[in-house]
């Protein structure tokens, strides 16, 4: 799980307003990946973790929660954890403020208590740099990755439905988010739940084309049983896998003659 922590994306494709292009450099942090893309404030992109890595979102205007059966509207403010307001009255008390450096703080102390996994302690300092960070400058994938964090942190702790709750926060902060819905699958998965947990690995991946099968081999099979069901009713499937081998390799059209 702690592989995953690292692997962790955010679902933001499209950029809040107000976001300054041309962001600074930024040091990547081994416990997290933030698709970022504009300028927010340097200190809290160093604390935190960004990467390159892109998403491939849906289209304008496609909401869904995690259970696909309720839209969200965008939201101009990102709400709040709902949660014990105590870790950040002790945090601001300390002598941070509302302000950058106080928020990457937050989120560093979050990862060290993380590393040595204290993780109730990594809870209560996400939840603080996600408080401050939401109404000091309201990056959305940034709190997005904070919600994440404690949704990782609770399921470590085995406390899934908390988790689960706070994956749904992620997806009202960032719609038809991939990590998201991924967890969600893992959620379910602990919890045995198989029907819902292949329901949002199916959602995740739908999302996310870096999340789909990249072994030639694997795709040929799997569109060739797509191809040739019974009930003739997985061409589109079959289809898809085909396309997705041949970006891998075009040498490999005779395998599959024509795509249908």
């Amino acid at each position: 799980q702690a592989e995953l922590f690292a692997a962790t994306e955010t679902a933001a494709k499209a950029r809040p307003g107000g976001i300054v292009p041309n962001p600074p450099n930024i040091e990547r942090s081994p416990t997290l990946v933030t698709e970022h893309g504009g300028g927010i404030p340097g200190a809290v992109l160093a604390a935190t973790a960004s990467g390159d890595r892109r998403h491939d979102g849906p289209p304008d205007g496609a909401l869904a929660t995690a259970s696909g059966q309720q839209d969200w509207p965008p939201m101009r403010c990102t709400p709040s954890l709902q949660a014990p307001q105590g870790p950040l009255v002790d945090f601001l008390t300390s002598g941070y403020g509302y302000d950058d450096q106080s928020v990457a703080s937050a989120v560093r102390l979050g990862n060290e208590h993380f590393s040595r996994r204290e993780l109730g302690r990594a809870i209560d300092f996400y939840g603080a740099a996600y408080e401050i960070g939401r109404l000091h400058f309201d990056y959305k994938p940034l709190m997005h990755d904070l919600v994440m964090r404690r949704v990782i942190c609770y399921s470590m702790l085995g406390d899934l439905q908390q988790a689960l709750m706070e994956t749904e926060l992620a997806l009202r902060v960032v719609p038809n988010s991939a990590s998201a819905l991924l967890y969600q699958g893992l959620l379910h998965a602990k919890m045995a739940n198989a029907e819902e947990a292949n329901r949002h690995f199916q959602m995740s991946v739908a999302q996310c084309r870096e999340l789909r099968p990249r072994s030639p081999f694997a795709l040929l099979v799997r569109g060739d049983a797509y191809k040739f069901h019974a009930s003739g009713y997985f061409s589109r499937q079959a289809a898809d896998d085909y396309t997705l081998l041949l970006e891998i390799d075009i040498s490999l059209q005779p395998l599959i003659g024509e795509l249908l």
